[in-house]
């Protein structure tokens, strides 16, 4: 898995069922768990398999990955 960096911007697509839940572009993240965190912000209660589309604008790599999300739970 690449390095992700506070001082990275990413891009992050998420597509749920194959339609595009999340379309972001953030930083401050330095991993994988902010990212999502992020992304929950956005879309809300998303749950079930999530593609998720991370490129690192400032490194310049791209990843895919499959994420299994539950339902948040409430705080």
């Amino acid at each position: 898995m690449a390095t992700i960096l506070p001082t990275d911007t990413l891009s992050l697509s998420a597509l749920r069922n194959g339609r595009l839940c999340v379309n972001i572009v953030i930083s401050g993240c330095s991993s994988m768990s902010d990212v999502i965190r992020e992304m929950r912000k956005i879309a809300g209660n998303i749950s079930g398999l999530i593609s998720l589309r991370l490129r690192n604008i400032t490194q310049g790599w791209m990843q895919n990955q499959s994420v299994l999300l539950r339902p948040a739970t409430a705080v």
